[in-house]
């Protein structure tokens, strides 16, 4: 992942591959949120939901705003609302976020496997389409390490695409003789 001007002042976002910021809207609007993903949930009747920005103004302008506010010279690509409660949970095995959403499938080199996930058409693009994005998680919930909806393997962004033998390493902190993980 390159660190694009905005945010080569945070170190620990470039080395890291991540970086948190608590209370990133207030309460208020946090409540405003919650009414809209409960809503949308009832009226489809399942506990996630793709293409959230397409299905509500309120999560798009809210996204395009967290995305100014930022600094980032990016597009959104993919919207997805979680509700991962006790009673509605699955579990999820240690992956990479690899593939994007688009609203059609066309061909083109460098991008494959595809896939399709709720209707909409995924693909794995080539490394370098990867390199250039981020991912930016908005909890509704109080989110803490020990409830939390994410984990996350520090660095894991700067060895490309990993296979999942490489992904078990990582997590268990294993390096080589030249200090990478292997």
């Amino acid at each position: 992942m390159r660190c694009d001007r905005m945010i080569e002042s945070n170190d620990s976002f470039c080395e890291q591959g991540y970086a948190q910021a608590r209370s990133a809207l207030p309460m208020d609007r946090i409540k405003v949120l919650q009414k809209e993903a409960a809503r949308l949930q009832s009226r489809e009747g399942r506990a996630s939901l793709r293409g959230l920005a397409g299905r509500s103004e309120l999560f798009r302008s809210v996204a395009s705003e967290l995305v100014e506010v930022l600094g980032m010279n990016q597009v959104l690509v993919r919207s997805i609302l979680f509700d991962k409660t006790v009673e509605s949970n699955w579990p999820v095995a240690w992956h990479q976020d690899l593939t994007i959403a688009l609203s059609e499938r066309r061909e083109c080199t460098g991008y494959g496997p595809w896939s399709e996930k709720d209707g909409i058409p995924h693909v794995q693009p080539p490394i370098e389409v990867l390199e250039k994005m981020v991912t930016l998680r908005l909890h509704l919930d109080p989110a803490t390490e020990r409830n939390g909806a994410l984990r996350v393997i520090p660095g894991s962004h700067l060895g490309g695409k990993l296979g999942q033998k490489e992904q078990a390493h990582r997590e268990l902190g294993e390096k080589d003789n030249f200090g990478r993980c292997r």
